[in-house]
């Protein structure tokens, strides 16, 4: 099986089997995600912001009045992890909590107007940053690609068609 060759040991020329770092898909995608991260602090140094700090504004533009939970489901980030970043985004004026108009005992997300003005400013400059993720692969294989990482995470079509922000956020 194809599957199989990814996993095994290679040959190191001794007859022997050994481990190759550089197929490691774990190894792979740490580097991966390692260089997207590089890429993104410079594209957005300008801004002041982490690309989970960004993804986080994204999803609450995306499930306005939404709540953790809502965050949760969109950026794929644990409810800790936002519990512990929505406070800093308010305190640095880019979230509000309110009541949350179905239910006047849970509190909703909206993004202020400093937020908002930063949620676009990181949109008009993802699509060249994105070029450059991408870039070191051929044109053709980048659609591919996305499609690829989308099945790897679980976002299938039908957890898209599930979500009520997945058409606005182009997942």
């Amino acid at each position: 099986m194809a599957e199989d060759k990814i996993n095994m040991p290679v040959d190191d020329g001794t007859g022997e089997q050994s481990f190759e770092l550089t197929r490691n898909v774990n190894y792979l995608l740490r580097r991966a995600h390692t260089r997207a991260d590089r890429l993104f602090d410079q594209a957005m140094q300008n801004v002041g912001i982490t690309p989970r700090q960004a993804a986080v504004l994204y999803g609450v533009r995306r499930c306005e009045g939404g709540s953790i939970s809502d965050l949760t489901s969109l950026t794929g980030m644990d409810r800790g992890t936002l519990s512990e970043m929505v406070p800093r985004l308010m305190k640095r004026g880019l979230l509000e909590k309110r009541l949350a108009k179905d239910d006047g005992r849970a509190m909703a997300l909206y993004l202020t107007r400093e937020g908002a003005e930063l949620v676009d400013l990181v949109i008009a400059q993802t699509s060249a940053l994105q070029a450059q993720v991408l870039e070191p692969l051929p044109r053709e294989y980048h659609e591919l690609f996305i499609k690829m990482l989308s099945l790897l995470i679980g976002l299938t079509v039908e957890t898209q068609s599930r979500t009520k922000w997945a058409d606005d956020a182009g997942i």
